[in-house]
């Protein structure tokens, strides 16, 4: 069975707000537990008990006690925890307009997985702050001045993601790794999907040879480029289709299908339904 998952949107997570704050468990029974995917915000998780592995790019890395794991918008992920293994952790979801363009444009640059065991001090400093942000998002419902709340908690998100960019070394000075070619490409069908993009175009972008881009993209991914961006396409039309009635062929423009038979056609592949059908029923419970 295709383990993907394929775009999660902040509007199915966060609804009409920026930001969640949970204290999570997970184990190998998870939801997202060995399903690759990603979402259009920025997950912040800071791990107090447990362990587990987590692919994100095609790197692996472990999460243990005092772990620091952002995943931005640009990263391809999955949870990876085996039978007997669970985790608790400080859950963070937010939006990329509160860290601010510069912030979350600067975590966006890093080079590979945000994934951090800073130093005892630091590492307490960090969490402490979630800790406190999320008392202050459980007593939001409560709270007479919302506003001041919810300020102090994007503030807060704020100052966590710049002490998590300057525990990162070097991350001012860093201009190239294998990865960051991918990270940009992704981050740039994220921002034009809507429009024609070929391999070429996007290897250019990212200043590699359009052979080596698709060789480095399928091995980095696990699907060839052209794959990938039919498959996020596809989600972005799934995802018009359970919000709102807007008309089918105007779906297909705006998920970037340059026809609607085209369109038609690898959605059905896709999801086994027409998008007519989708529409009517949702998607399946199997849905991956």
């Amino acid at each position: 069975m295709d383990k993907r998952i394929g775009i999660l949107s902040a509007a199915n997570i966060l609804g009409s707000e920026r930001f969640v704050i949970w204290d999570c468990y997970s184990d190998a029974g998870s939801t997202y537990n060995r399903k690759l995917h990603f979402h259009d915000f920025f997950e912040l998780s800071l791990v107090y008990e447990g362990e587990s592995d987590f692919l994100v790019n095609g790197q692996s890395v472990t999460l243990t006690p005092g772990t620091i794991h952002l995943v931005t918008p640009s990263d391809y992920h999955m949870q990876m925890t085996k039978p007997g293994q669970s985790f608790r952790y400080y859950n963070l979801i937010f939006t990329s307009n509160i860290p601010g363009d510069a912030v979350a444009g600067a975590l966006e640059d890093v080079g590979g997985p945000i994934c951090l065991h800073p130093s005892p001090a630091l590492s307490n400093e960090i969490f402490e702050l979630a800790k406190k942000l999320l008392g202050e998002y459980q007593a939001l419902a409560m709270t007479d001045s919302p506003i001041f709340c919810e300020r102090l908690i994007e503030r807060g998100i704020e100052a966590l993601c710049i002490l998590i960019l300057r525990a990162i070394p070097d991350v001012s000075n860093r201009s190239y790794d294998q990865l960051l070619p991918i990270r940009r490409a992704l981050a740039l069908v994220r921002q034009s999907y809507r429009h024609k993009l070929t391999l070429q175009e996007v290897a250019e972008q990212v200043f590699l040879s359009p052979a080596y881009f698709s060789q480095l993209f399928h091995k980095t991914m696990g699907v060839p480029f052209s794959e990938y961006l039919t498959d996020y396409r596809l989600q972005i039309a799934a995802r018009y289709l359970r919000a709102g009635n807007l008309p089918l062929k105007e779906i297909a423009v705006l998920s970037g299908f340059p026809t609607f038979p085209y369109f038609s056609a690898a959605f059905k592949k896709r999801f086994g339904v027409s998008p007519s059908v989708y529409r009517k029923v949702g998607p399946n419970e199997n849905e991956s």
